[in-house]
């Protein structure tokens, strides 16, 4: 008879390190000011995706989700999104399990089309003059 095989261990280091990065991304978040521009759109005048990313951030950090999605609704959909899709390949991580099966890379070369395409599209959005409510105030 086969013995069955016992759970993966959590790595104790890769917990430190993923709960010391996270803690220092809500803390940059939180404490960001003044809130820089945008580099882009003081060079072109147009709104790059990432244009009120930072200010969302900011107000998202500080619980205020209608002032985060009027600065940047994209990023305000993305995260949770993203989030998700991130969870199994994280738990590997800790874990120290193989990070991507076959299944698992198909459906990120998938969402990595996905969020390209989205990108492009809310790029032309947010600068075209009947839909320009979507760039950030």
């Amino acid at each position: 008879m086969n013995s069955p095989t016992p759970p993966p261990q959590l790595s104790i280091p890769r917990l430190l390190t993923a709960t010391a990065i996270l803690s220092a991304t809500i803390a940059a978040a939180a404490l960001l000011s003044p809130l820089p521009p945008c580099p882009i759109h003081a060079a072109t005048g147009l709104h790059c995706p990432g244009c009120g990313g930072t200010r969302a951030l900011h107000a998202l950090a500080h619980g205020d989700l209608a002032t985060a999605a009027r600065q940047n609704l994209l990023l305000v959909t993305l995260i949770p999104i993203l989030t998700a899709a991130l969870i199994r390949p994280s738990l590997h991580w800790l874990y120290g399990l193989p990070f991507l099966s076959p299944h698992s890379s198909r459906h990120l070369r998938r969402l990595t089309i996905a969020t390209l395409i989205a990108l492009t599209l809310f790029t032309i959005l947010r600068n075209s003059p009947p839909t320009n409510f979507l760039a950030p105030h």
